[in-house]
Parts: structure tokens; sequence; C-alpha cells
């Protein structure tokens, strides 16, 4: 379960999971530091599972 505080994604210890501007998902790698961006028509939803 996540909660949505402003454009962040945020799991329940804290961390941030995933950015979202306008209609891109922007997860960054917690290792190498590298973006990997989700472009989309319209978010519906963003469901994380551990």
């Amino acid at each position: 379960m996540v909660d949505k505080v402003d454009n962040y994604l945020r799991c329940k210890c804290g961390k941030i999971v995933c950015e979202i501007v306008e209609d891109k998902v922007i997860i960054k790698c917690r290792h190498c530091k590298r973006f990997i961006t989700i472009f989309t028509d319209g978010i519906l939803e963003v469901e994380y599972k551990s």
C-alpha cells in the first residue's frame, strides 16, 4: 500500500517509489540513480505491491 503525497508515491516506510508528472511516471533506481520514465495517455491508477 502506498500513500500519495503531492506528486510522489511513497512506501509506508517513507521511501519515494516514484514521481508522477502530468502523464508520466518517473522511477529512480536506488542503486545506480538512473531514471526510468513511463509515458502514458493518462494515469488511471498506480499500484505498488511489495
